[in-house]
């Protein structure tokens, strides 16, 4: 990384300080925004093809700090994990997260 650094002309310095700054927390507001990026996220614990232990207690971490249902985020994971793709239509996505709410 300190060659890309150097080859953009960033400072040693600066480059350094990149690595102890934390980043700011941003709460996303609306449901949906949240049920979008627990399921990009889902989506990007599968691009290998297989979902490891440790992700999937991860994710499931993630979507309860995000304050997302736990039965519809484990019926979605358990929905990517059965199916021939990952990918679940967004009305089915959405329909699961609401049925929660009856």
């Amino acid at each position: 990384m300190a060659i890309v650094a150097n080859e953009l002309n960033i400072e040693k310095g600066v480059f350094n300080d990149l690595f102890h700054q934390e980043l700011p927390q941003i709460h996303i507001k609306s449901e949906f925004g949240r049920i979008q990026q627990f399921y990009r996220l889902a989506l990007l614990m599968h691009c290998d093809g297989v979902l490891h232990t440790k992700e999937n207690n991860a994710i499931q971490q993630i979507s309860l700090n995000m304050g997302l249902n736990p039965a519809a985020t484990k019926r979605i994971l358990k929905m990517m994990k059965s199916g021939p793709a990952p990918m679940i239509d967004s009305t089915v996505l959405l329909r699961i997260f609401q049925e929660q709410y009856n």
